[in-house]
């Protein structure tokens, strides 16, 4: 029978791997794209629909950023969702200066991250997309929200 033997130098360094960041709310004016986004095709596409989902359903994922000039932060991973929170504020849907849940890293490469961010996300099933009727809630249209069929614009709506 094999055995596999494992230095204690070997278990020690796998276990030095920091996957905890600081987590902050940061004023929505002191935000900033960071210029080492990768995504530059397409990156307004779809910011609408996005921001009338985060007015539903909130901002599920924290922007991810880092200490920039000037009392700013950069932000380095959720352009996307930036973009839909300062169009949220240029329409008085968001005050300004809301405070934003965002996870502060250290100076890095933003690019590496920024990529990292958007080549291992994994696309959702199709037949997800069309689950029975029965599994998901009844749904609304958010008052502000258009009728244009998108999902990400229907919210659940409660009876009882």
């Amino acid at each position: 029978m094999d055995t596999i033997t494992m230095t204690t130098e070997t278990a020690v360094a796998q276990l030095t791997i920091n996957i905890r960041h600081e987590d902050e709310s940061i004023a929505l004016n002191r935000l900033m794209p960071s210029a080492g986004n990768v995504r530059r095709v397409n990156a307004t596409a779809g910011l609408s629909e996005l921001a009338d989902s985060i007015e539903a359903h909130g901002l599920i994922h924290k922007l991810t950023v880092r200490k920039g000039k000037k009392g700013k932060y950069e932000v380095i991973a959720g352009s996307r969702r930036l973009g839909a929170l300062r169009l949220l504020a240029k329409e008085g849907r968001l005050a300004e200066d809301a405070p934003i849940p965002c996870t502060l890293r250290q100076a890095g490469d933003s690019t590496e991250i920024s990529l990292a961010e958007n080549v291992q996300r994994g696309a959702m099933h199709w037949s997800m997309k069309f689950l029975p009727t029965g599994s998901l809630p009844r749904m609304a249209w958010p008052r502000r929200a258009s009728r244009r069929g998108s999902a990400s614009r229907l919210s659940p709506c409660v009876s009882g």
